[in-house]
């Protein structure tokens, strides 16, 4: 169902409109073009001859497809799963573009940011998952066997840690840019070992917290580390699809967008609620900005698990945590509270990908034994989180995603510092032995998920306050004839957008 689901979205975001030089406008029959979503429109006045990434929308397929030819742009990736193309063309062709017969949105595709933070030198040391309490839970037999986590990251370099046979599962890529499936970067190795390593080229010093879990290799970056949105809602659309079939229960996203928008109205944001709305637990990492910093997509979707950082001051207990400095917190543009759950993200030790891996070049320092990486970041908190996540489902794999974020919150032990979400503690998690309640209550949808609920049932007016949210079951929704012709846009934020990431 969910794949009539995916379809839908993108029947809504063919027909959507956007913020123009006045403010929001609805589109309707012979509107004279498409819109341009304001920071595209802000470069492309400012930077005429610069080449921008951007996704194309338009009421049939191959009408986008049609007006990107003949603006000599070129086609990056098709997103069905969100109704649009990803593309590359000069600045001063988008307004050409946007007139182009059944073109209905143009907007900006930004480049994300992994979200590592080179840190001052340590001992190595590494005792993370002494601190979210993973041993103990070690002990009762649950070590992730069976759970799927999907690492959508710079790849994942072939590693003794990851088993052998490997318990990487699958591997893809979803950016033509890279060269393989491999990590010739490093950071996806490095989160994925952090998630679920099973520290064999240690002797076991240096495990993930999940040793035994599954491992889904998603490789949305290219060789650099370099990668866009569009990269990230085309993997996220692959895992719409196919969790069920890999058993994939956790999704880890270690990297922020570089620009800051409304969850509303974002379409990474509405790729992650697609997924999280298949069952799927999200891990997003927070960022490293510091306070008032958590407006960038993915981490500001109310729906998803956002993650902060702590140091864990290199012991395994949690008395003398406290927030890393970089770790970003505060309020998202709807006016949230970011991150939810913090977990250790400093000094983090995962194995290093060695073959030509830019990472390793970068950092020499931070390098142990040329088999392992300490680096610091909330790239490292989230997948501390996920592989929490697959212990916490293997022990109690009747809960859903909404019950496991409520779990884990309800759990987690207070941390002195000004960031909302306190310290995982899964082994309380996993013993919790009074009624699980459910995350996410009362909340509304990204607008482009929400209004394919809407109109497919018939209701494309209905005032969203009088829809019960939580109470939808998103799987026995039919998707099927879902058709309108025009979406107003309103609340539509942008702010700190960020013009020196765009090539």
């Amino acid at each position: 169902m969910i794949r009539r689901a995916l379809c839908a979205l993108a029947l809504v975001l063919a027909s959507q409109a956007a913020v123009m030089d006045g403010g929001p406008v609805a589109l309707g029959a012979g509107h004279s073009g498409a819109d341009i979503d304001q920071p595209l429109r802000v470069l492309a006045s400012q930077q005429p001859a610069a080449s921008v990434r951007v996704i194309v929308q338009a009421r049939v397929a191959g009408d986008a497809e049609d007006a990107l030819m003949r603006s000599a742009a070129e086609i990056k990736s098709h997103l069905p799963q969100i109704g649009g193309i990803a593309a590359e063309l000069r600045a001063d062709q988008v307004e050409v573009l946007a007139r182009r017969p059944g073109v209905t949105r143009v907007l900006l595709d930004p480049r994300m940011r992994s979200v590592e933070q080179p840190d001052a030198p340590s001992e190595p040391t590494s005792v993370f998952p002494q601190t979210v309490r993973a041993p103990d839970v070690w002990q009762t037999g649950r070590t992730g066997r069976g759970i799927a986590i999907a690492v959508l990251d710079s790849g994942i370099q072939a590693n003794s840690d990851f088993g052998s046979p490997s318990r990487v599962v699958w591997s893809e890529r979803f950016n033509k840019s890279a060269s393989s499936n491999a990590d010739q970067y490093g950071h996806g190795t490095w989160v994925a070992g952090i998630a679920a390593g099973q520290g064999t080229a240690s002797g076991g010093r240096y495990l993930g917290v999940a040793p035994q879990a599954s491992i889904v290799n998603l490789k949305v970056s290219d060789d650099t580390g370099a990668s866009y949105a569009s990269d990230v809602i085309h993997a996220l659309g692959w895992v719409a699809t196919n969790h069920a079939a890999y058993n994939i229960r956790v999704v880890n996203l270690s990297l922020v967008s570089s620009m800051a928008e409304g969850y509303a109205t974002s379409v990474l944001d509405a790729a992650v609620e697609m997924v999280w709305h298949a069952g799927v637990v999200v891990v997003v990492a927070a960022g490293n900005r510091g306070p008032d910093t958590v407006r960038y997509a993915p981490a500001n979707d109310p729906y998803v698990i956002t993650v902060g950082a702590v140091d864990d001051m290199g012991t395994p207990t949690r008395s003398d945590d406290g927030l890393a400095w970089f770790s970003s917190f505060g309020l998202t543009q709807a006016g949230g509270a970011k991150p939810d759950l913090l977990a250790p993200g400093r000094h983090i030790i995962g194995p290093l990908a060695t073959t030509g891996a830019r990472l390793a070049k970068a950092f020499p320092d931070k390098v142990i034994g040329m088999r392992y990486i300490q680096l610091s970041g909330t790239s490292a908190a989230a997948p501390v989180v996920s592989g929490a996540v697959a212990l916490l489902l293997q022990a109690r794999p009747d809960l859903t995603n909404d019950q496991v974020k409520w779990l884990l919150m309800r759990t987690a032990g207070a941390v002195s510092s000004p960031s909302s979400g306190g310290e995982v503690n899964l082994l309380a998690a996993v013993r919790y032995g009074e009624q699980v309640s459910r995350a996410n209550l009362g909340l509304t949808p990204n607008q482009l998920v929400g209004l394919a609920y809407l109109s497919q049932r018939g209701q494309p007016t209905v005032s969203w306050d009088s829809v019960s949210w939580d109470s939808v079951s998103w799987d026995s929704v039919s998707w099927d004839s879902v058709s309108w012709d025009s979406v107003s846009w309103d609340s539509v934020s942008w702010d700190s957008v960020s013009w020196d990431s765009v090539s």
